[in-house]
């Protein structure tokens, strides 16, 4: 979140708000910001007045938050936490012809997430390859088709919202795919250091299902997709809605403000409408307590002064 934390400080020196790199103490990037008779502490990027500790504890950890949303009555995806992959806690939660995803309760920017898992081998295979000593616990949930739409909260309002798409590349008719995803690579970088795509083995496999290989070159407008998860430290493309959005979202966002106790956070949502009300088989996934927000200063369609919102918020 280092170009996050810079933005705000540049933002709050051009408004004329005294900043005080106070980084050497903290250990890391840290300000005190102030003007008139308030002030601030910048740690992160995260303006620490705007969240709580519950919400931390709450958000940080993905079952916890689920009890969040089972209290307030917000829909979520079906869910267990589970250590034993072949046990009856997993055999009962499986339905025959359903998808599901499996993550690691505190996981961030995706790391460790699958989807597309339909049975216990898959199961057993995912605990394979992500368990460890001090990583044993995993959350598998339903897995919900829709838009996957971020929804920013400042001030607790919702001020931004966009629909994320994986990863993917698009032929001119005489770039390889490499060459193409050496240029995407580029562009998402420069956008924001933490976007990072990778050609890992969930990329080479998926260019295997769609018969691809990464010499290939595509056809002007043909699609080939990089990733699974719309994550926007991998490669994802962010797409602002926030004028589509329904505004019955905010009741969601309002019963979370007063529960948690934070008026700063990002909640992630699949809907198969956007447009409708959260009541139409909207899902809430998961929530943000230390957001990023890099991806609504450069969505396609419009972007939002974020910084600007922030310090409107604290220096109101």
């Amino acid at each position: 979140m280092e170009l996050q934390h810079k933005l705000i400080l540049k933002a709050a020196e051009a408004r004329g708000i005294l900043v005080k790199d106070v980084s050497a103490e903290m250990n890391c990037d840290a300000a005190v910001l102030s003007m008139g008779s308030k002030s601030e502490l910048l740690v992160r990027g995260t303006p620490t007045s705007l969240i709580s500790v519950r919400s931390q504890h709450y958000c940080d950890n993905k079952a916890l938050t689920k009890k969040a949303f089972e209290y307030l009555e917000i829909p979520a995806p079906r869910s267990i936490v589970f250590q034993n992959p072949e046990g009856d806690a997993v055999k009962n939660f499986l339905r025959p012809g359903r998808k599901y995803v499996c993550k690691p309760p505190d996981g961030t920017n995706g790391v460790g997430v699958e989807m597309n898992i339909s049975t216990v081998e898959d199961v057993v295979k995912y605990w394979g390859n992500h368990h460890n000593d001090s990583n044993d616990v995993f959350l598998l949930e339903d897995q919900i088709e829709g838009e996957d739409l971020r929804v920013q909260v400042v001030g607790g309002k919702i001020v931004a919202v966009c629909t994320r798409e994986p990863a993917h590349v698009l032929g001119d008719g005489q770039s390889s795919i490499q060459d193409l995803i050496s240029e995407y690579q580029v562009v998402v970088r420069t956008q924001n250091p933490a976007n990072n795509l990778v050609v890992d083995q969930t990329t080479k496999r998926l260019l295997r299902e769609q018969n691809l290989q990464l010499e290939d070159v595509l056809e002007a407008g043909q699609k080939a997709m990089l990733k699974e998860l719309a994550n926007m430290a991998q490669g994802a493309v962010a797409i602002d809605k926030t004028d589509a959005f329904h505004p019955d979202f905010q009741e969601w966002v309002d019963k979370l403000v007063a529960y948690l106790g934070t008026s700063y956070f990002a909640i992630d949502i699949i809907a198969p409408d956007l447009t409708a009300a959260p009541t139409e088989n909207a899902y809430a996934l998961e929530i943000n307590a230390r957001p990023e927000w890099m991806h609504h200063t450069f969505s396609r369609g419009r972007t939002h002064d974020m910084a600007g919102l922030v310090l409107g918020s604290v220096f109101h």
